[in-house]
C-alpha cells in the first residue's frame, strides 16, 4: 500500500472498507478497525471477505511467506519475536559477546534474528505496517493475533502448493527404462490415475519415486537391480537424500508460473489468473524458491499420507535449510556452481 494518500481505507468487522481522511498515515481508528477485523476472523477460519481489504493485503503477504522464506515458519514466533526486538536487542542479548555463549543459545540468536528478517520483510512489503507496529507495543493480545492471522494463511498457501501439485506431480515424470546388471530392460513408469491415490505407489515402496529420490551418484547402483536397492532403503541399509531433476523444474513451474505453463516455453504466458509470480512480481528464482520446491516434491514423493517435518531419519526443515546453503549463508558454498545454477533455473 503506498505511503502519502490523503484517505487511508479502513475496514470493519465484516471487512468491508471504509475511508476516513487523515494525514496519509495509519491513526489509532484504522489500527482499531484492522484488529476488530482480524478478531473477527477468528471464527471463519481467518477468511476474508474483501482481498482488497488491509486485512485482506495481510492475507496476500501472508501467502507469499512459505514460498520465499520457507514452509517451516511459525509467524507467530515471527511477530512476537520481531516485537521484542522493535527497540532493539532484548535485555537477555544486551552486552553480550557472542563468542561467550553456549551453542545452544548461539543457535537460538541466529533463529531470533532470522525471524527479525522475516519481520522487517513484512514490513517492507506492506508499508503500512510501519507504521502500526509502534502502536503494537504494550499489546500482546494483538501480537499474537496478528502472528495468528498470518501463520494461517501462511500454512494455507503450502497446502494449495501441497494439494494442487500432488494432482499434477505424476504427469511431469516420464517413463524410464532402466537396464539391470544382467542385460534385462525394465520399464520404470509413473502410476496411473487411480493408482495415485494410494500411498503405497510412493516412496521407495515405488520404484517411480524411488528412483526420483535416489541421489544422482547412485543412479547407476539403483538401475543395476531397482527392488534390491530399494529394499535395502527401507530395511534401513542405505542413507538417501535428494536428487536435482527436470521434475524440479517443473514442480517449480507448477507452483510459480501455473499448472499449464509447466510445458509452455519459459517467458510464454498461461491463460486464466494471474499466477503467483505476476501477482507478486516475482521476476527470478532464488535459493529459497528453490528449496521451497524441492522440500514439497520430496514431500509428495514420499510414504507419508500428509505433511510432516519429520519422516523416520528425515527432518525436513534441516533438509530445506541444507538446500539454501548450497548457495549462500555458508562458508563452503561453491560460488561458481551456486551461480552457475541459479543461471539454470532462471534461465
Amino acid at each position: 500500500m503506498p505511503r502519502g494518500r490523503a484517505q487511508m481505507p479502513h475496514e470493519d468487522s465484516n471487512g468491508d472498507v471504509y475511508e476516513t481522511s487523515g494525514p496519509g498515515k495509519p491513526d489509532e481508528n484504522f489500527y482499531n478497525a484492522l484488529f476488530k477485523t482480524l478478531e473477527a476472523t477468528k471464527s471463519s477460519k481467518w477468511s476474508i471477505n474483501n482481498p482488497s481489504s488491509p486485512a485482506g493485503q495481510l492475507s496476500k503477504l501472508a501467502r507469499l511467506i512459505p514460498r520465499q522464506w520457507g514452509p517451516f515458519l511459525n509467524m507467530g514466533t515471527v511477530v512476537t519475536v520481531g516485537m521484542s526486538w522493535y527497540d532493539g536487542p532484548p535485555a537477555r542479548w544486551v552486552d553480550k559477546d557472542e563468542a561467550t555463549l553456549s551453542e545452544r543459545q548461539r543457535e537460538r540468536l541466529r533463529r531470533d534474528k532470522h525471524y527479525v528478517k522475516v519481520f522487517e520483510w513484512l514490513q517492507e512489503q506492506l508499508p503500512f505496517l510501519q507504521d502500526i507496529v509502534p502502536m503494537m507495543v504494550g499489546r500482546s493480545h494483538d501480537t499474537f493475533l496478528l502472528g495468528g492471522f498470518l501463520d494461517a494463511h501462511s500454512r494455507q498457501a503450502r497446502a494449495t502448493d501441497l494439494g494442487s501439485l500432488k494432482t499434477h506431480l505424476a504427469d511431469y515424470v516420464e517413463p524410464t527404462k532402466v537396464v539391470n546388471a544382467l542385460g534385462e530392460e525394465q520399464e520404470i513408469t509413473p502410476p496411473n490415475n487411480s493408482q495415485r491415490k494410494d500411498k503405497h505407489w510412493y516412496g521407495f515402496h515405488s520404484l517411480w519415486t524411488a528412483r526420483l529420490l535416489v541421489p544422482r551418484v547412485m543412479r547407476d547402483e539403483f538401475d543395476e537391480d531397482p527392488q534390491v536397492f530399494c529394499d535395502s532403503i527401507i530395511n534401513g541399509r542405505q542413507n538417501m537424500g535428494l536428487c536435482r531433476g527436470p521434475l524440479l523444474l517443473k514442480a517449480l513451474r507448477h507452483i510459480f508460473t501455473s499448472p499449464s505453463s509447466v510445458n509452455k516455453p519459459p517467458g510464454k504466458k498461461s491463460q486464466g489468473r494471474g499466477c503467483i509470480a505476476q501477482m507478486y512480481k516475482l521476476d527470478a528464482v532464488h535459493p529459497e524458491n528453490i528449496a521451497y520446491t524441492v522440500t514439497l516434491t520430496r514431500s509428495l514423493l514420499s510414504a507419508s499420507t500428509c505433511w510432516e517435518d519429520e519422516d523416520g531419519a528425515f527432518e525436513a526443515e534441516t533438509f530445506y535449510s541444507n538446500v539454501v546453503r548450497l548457495f549462500k549463508d555458508d562458508p563452503n558454498v561453491d560460488e561458481d556452481w551456486a551461480a552457475e545454477t541459479l543461471s539454470w533455473w532462471n534461465s
